[in-house]
C-alpha cells in the first residue's frame, strides 16, 4: 500500500505485478496480537502524508464507500482489523445478498480497474474509472472462531481465499535477556519508541512518482524454475483428469504471483532498513533490482504459508502427522468435535439452523443430528434447550464446568470472546428474544465480569 499504485515489478516485457497483499494471522488469546496491531497502525494514522494516513480503514465498508476512499487517498487503501471477523462476516453477508464481494476483492488484489459512481449537485450520476489502485488487507483472528465460521470459504475454490496469506505462527515470549538483545539490535535505526513512521515515510517518499522494479538474473532464473514446475504440475493434473483417473496432485498457480508479490514487499522493506542505517547526508535511494537472495526468501516464506494452509484446511493423512500440532483444526467427523463447535459458536444462543449454516454443504449434518448433540450438551450441564419463536435453541450456560472445558479442549478466554460475538445467521427477532431470557442475561453478566477483570 505504501509504495502506491504506480509502483510495479516488471517481470517480463508483457507481465508486471503490483505489491498488493492480503494477510490474515491467526493467534490465540494472550499471543500479543493487540500490541502488535496498535504499534503498526498508529504509525499510519499519524503520518504527515495525508494520502497515506487517509488510506487506513478500520471500520465497516460498502463497495462504493471503499472505492471513494481509495480514490481520495491517491489510489491507496489498507483495510486493517484487530479482529478480522468484521471483514470476513461482511464478505459472507455481501455474497449472500448477491453482491459478489469475493469477486470484488479478487479484482482489487489483481489491480483491475474499477468504476466509481458519484452523485453530482444536480442529482445526476457521474461515472469515472479508477484505473490503478494499491490495496492491502491485514489483521488478526483467533484460530477456532475463524475455522468454525469461515473455514468453508477455502473449500469454495473461487480464488478468494487463495489470494490470502494465512498462518497460525507459534507465539513465543521473549526472556528479559532476549528482549534486551532485540532492543540493542534495533537501536541503530531511528525508531524512537518503536515508531514505525520513519520506515513508512521513507517508503512513501521513494515511491511518490512510482518505481519500476525488476528481477536480477539470479532471481529471474529462480522465477522461471517455479513457472516451469507449476506448468508441469498443471499439465499433468489435466491429463490425468482427462483419462478419468483419480489424482491427489494439485497445482496452485497463485504461488507464482504470490512469490513475486512477497519478493516485491521484502525488497522494499529491506531497502528501507538499509537506507535508514546510512550516515546523514548520504542519498537514501532504493535499488531497483531485486536480488536472488531476496527472491529465495520469498519462496521460503511462500512455502511456509502453503504449509500452514495445508494444516489449517486439509485433513491430516495420518494420526502421526506432527505438522498439525500448531493448529487445533476442527473437523466434524465425530460427535465431540461437533459439540465443541456448538460451544464455540458466536453468541450465547445457537439454533441447529444457524450452526449448520456455518459449515460447508459437504460437512453439514442434518438438523436432527445437531439437535441430538445439543441434548447431550444439555445433559452435561453446558446449556439448556428452549423453544423460542418456533425454533429449538441451545442456550449456553456460562461458565462451563472444568469437566466440559477439559473434555472439549476449551480455553476460558476463547469461550468468553466467542460468546460476546454477534451471530449474523440469527434473525433480529431471534436475537431480541434470546437476549431477554434469564439464562442469557446471567451468562452475559458472567462474561462481562470476566472481561472487565482482565
Amino acid at each position: 500500500m505504501l509504495s502506491g499504485p504506480k509502483t510495479k515489478l516488471e517481470v517480463t516485457l508483457f507481465y508486471e505485478e503490483k505489491g498488493n497483499l492480503y494477510l490474515c494471522l491467526l493467534g490465540e488469546p494472550g499471543a500479543g496480537k493487540s500490541q502488535a496491531f496498535n504499534m503498526t497502525t498508529l504509525a499510519v494514522k499519524t503520518m504527515a502524508d495525508a494520502s497515506i494516513a487517509g488510506a487506513l480503514l478500520q471500520s465497516s465498508w460498502s463497495r462504493s464507500g471503499l472505492l471513494a476512499s481509495i480514490d481520495e487517498a491517491g489510489g491507496r487503501a489498507l483495510l486493517a482489523y484487530e479482529e478480522m471477523d468484521t471483514f470476513f462476516s461482511s464478505v459472507v453477508r455481501g455474497q449472500r445478498d448477491g453482491q459478489s464481494d469475493r469477486t470484488f476483492f479478487c479484482e482489487l488484489f489483481d489491480g483491475c480497474p474499477q468504476t466509481i459512481v458519484r452523485a453530482t449537485a444536480d442529482g445526476r450520476r457521474q461515472r469515472r474509472e479508477l484505473e490503478e489502485s494499491s490495496v492491502g488487507i491485514t489483521g488478526f483472528f483467533q484460530p477456532q472462531p475463524f475455522l468454525i465460521d469461515h473455514g468453508d470459504l477455502h473449500a469454495r475454490r473461487d480464488g478468494f481465499m487463495e489470494r490470502f496469506l494465512i498462518a497460525c505462527p507459534r507465539p513465543v515470549r521473549l526472556l528479559p535477556d532476549e528482549l534486551d538483545e532485540a532492543i540493542e539490535t534495533t537501536s541503530g535505526y531511528p525508531l524512537e519508541k518503536h515508531d514505525f513512521r520513519a520506515i513508512y515515510q521513507l517508503i512513501g517518499h521513494n515511491h511518490q512518482d512510482g518505481v519500476r522494479y525488476s528481477l536480477s538474473m539470479e532471481a529471474s532464473a529462480m522465477y522461471r524454475d517455479l513457472v516451469t514446475e507449476r506448468a508441469h504440475e498443471f499439465n499433468s493434473s489435466i491429463e490425468t483428469a482427462e483419462k478419468g483417473e483419480a489424482t491427489s496432485q494439485t497445482s496452485n498457480t497463485k504461488d507464482i504471483r504470490l512469490s513475486l508479490k512477497l519478493a516485491f514487499n521484502i525488497h522494499i522493506l529491506q531497502e528501507a532498513f538499509r537506507c535508514l542505517s546510512l550516515a546523514a547526508g548520504q542519498p537514501r535511494i532504493f535499488q531497483a533490482e531485486i536480488a536472488g537472495e531476496t527472491y529465495k526468501r520469498a519462496l521460503a516464506l511462500m512455502t511456509f504459508f502453503n504449509n500452514q494452509k495445508d494444516v489449517l484446511f486439509k485433513k491430516p493423512e495420518s494420526t502421526n502427522d506432527t505438522t498439525s500440532q500448531n493448529v487445533d483444526r476442527p473437523t466434524l467427523t465425530s460427535e465431540d468435535t461437533m459439540k465443541r463447535g456448538v460451544l464455540m459458536s458466536r453468541g450465547l444462543a445457537v439454533t441447529p439452523r444457524s450452526f449448520g449454516k456455518r459449515l460447508s454443504a459437504s460437512k453439514r449434518p442434518k438438523a436432527a443430528e445437531i439437535l441430538a448433540v445439543m441434548r447431550d450438551l444439555e445433559n452435561e450441564g453446558a446449556g439448556k434447550l428452549r423453544s423460542v419463536d418456533r425454533s429449538q435453541v441451545f442456550l449456553k450456560i456460562l461458565p462451563f464446568t472444568p469437566a466440559v472445558c477439559d473434555k472439549y479442549k476449551l480455553e476460558v478466554a476463547e469461550v468468553n470472546k466467542s460468546a460476546l460475538m454477534e451471530d449474523t445467521f440469527l434473525s433480529e427477532k431471534q436475537k431480541e428474544a434470546f437476549t431477554r431470557l434469564e439464562e442469557c442475561v446471567a451468562s452475559r453478566a458472567h462474561v462481562e465480569r470476566m472481561e472487565a477483570s482482565d
